[in-house]
């Protein structure tokens, strides 16, 4: 009799609190980072090839793109490439993804959907990308069920040219339509899943402000993870309410130049879910680098602060770490010896001499500066 009303509580609990009455599953997650700002020649979808091989080495049960798949402009990354380059361009790197063992999903990434700067009102880029990608040609933002377990690909581009770190961080945000849409979307879904996992492009998270409604209907609705790109290095976030936020690294795309800890790493991910819970974590590198781990948010977010207020001198002398040319910086430091000379003025109150010993800036990085 005990156990007869146990079993009723329990029926009773889950249906008042929107869980699942079935018993939850382990799922294993493989994800994929970007591959954007890479070499031109192509060596940004070789890393991929291997990030691909690796997860299906792993054999996880589906497998996550977090965005940035293709650049949606051309070399000088102000003017779009053609339709006919872009459509190519897509073929040939889902191309790729189908090599996956498992099913895949995307959600698009800013340069996969960006009009190009000071054209904010082209979206030529955005609708080829939902034309050719069908589970976002209705919006960028969608939802789907797998093996018990609900998933969702927000979309961070709805402002865009933003980032959630710098610049009009105001603008990182998603619209009231989408959040209406993500309230609908979990409330149709509540206790019909043994869980639910979110994923997009940026880590809308850093403009705390415009998240905090978005994280409050995460947390009733006991989502379990919230996974992210972008930033091109890794890091665990941990988890606050219940809710395990990552942000994976590179797959592919430039990275910092340093260790393999501090940002220069290429890795695929997979995570293990059971249920409303994140129950592992594991980053595999694809360059042998000794790294299995993913670095803290502390860590690099004061990894990344130097890199800005040091004039990111890992890619701001017009060269990235793979010898590819940048985009021209509207960055008010231009070289890393000119950010250097004017934050060391303002701590000393004195003009600081630019005439550096050879030490401090070797050959190399003197005929960069030319």
């Amino acid at each position: 009799m005990k156990s007869r009303l146990a079993r009723l509580a329990v029926r009773v609990g889950c249906l008042f609190f929107g869980l699942p009455l079935v018993h939850a599953q382990d799922l294993r997650i493989g994800v994929i980072g970007d591959q954007t700002l890479a070499p031109a020649s192509g060596n940004q979808y070789e890393i991929l090839k291997a990030g691909v091989a690796a997860l299906n080495r792993e054999n996880p049960d589906i497998v996550l793109h977090t965005g940035d798949l293709l650049e949606g402009l051309g070399p000088d990354y102000v003017h779009p490439v053609s339709s006919e380059v872009y459509t190519a361009a897509f073929h040939s790197a889902t191309g790729i993804l189908n090599g996956l063992s498992r099913p895949w999903r995307l959600t698009a990434g800013d340069h996969d959907v960006n009009p190009p700067f000071g054209s904010p009102g082209d979206d030529s880029i955005r609708r080829l990308f939902q034309t050719l990608y069908a589970p976002a040609r209705e919006h960028l933002y969608y939802s789907f069920d797998f093996h018990g377990y609900h998933f969702v690909a927000l979309s961070s581009q709805e402002s865009p040219n933003a980032d959630p770190r710098w610049g009009v961080v105001f603008r990182s945000h998603i619209s009231p339509e989408q959040l209406e849409w993500l309230k609908s979307d979990l409330r149709r879904h509540a206790g019909r899943a043994h869980g639910t996992v979110v994923f997009l492009h940026q880590p809308l998270w850093y403009q705390w402000a415009d998240w905090a409604p978005v994280h409050d209907l995460l947390r009733k609705a006991g989502v379990a993870a919230v996974i992210a790109g972008h930033f091109h290095y890794n890091q665990d976030e941990g988890e606050l309410d219940g809710i395990r936020y990552v942000v994976v690294g590179a797959t592919g795309a430039v990275t910092k130049s340093g260790s393999a800890e501090a940002g220069d790493l290429q890795h695929v991910t997979v995570i293990r879910i059971h249920g409303h819970q994140v129950r592992g974590l594991n980053l595999i590198p694809l360059r042998n680098e000794g790294v299995h781990s993913f670095s803290s948010r502390r860590d690099m977010d004061r990894i990344q602060a130097l890199a800005v207020n040091l004039g990111n001198y890992f890619n701001d002398t017009g060269m990235n770490s793979n010898r590819v040319k940048q985009v021209e910086s509207v960055n008010q430091w231009k070289s890393f010896r000119e950010g250097l000379v004017r934050r060391l003025s303002r701590l000393t109150c004195r003009v600081v001499s630019t005439r550096w010993p050879r030490l401090l800036f070797g050959p190399k990085q003197q005929q960069l500066e030319k």
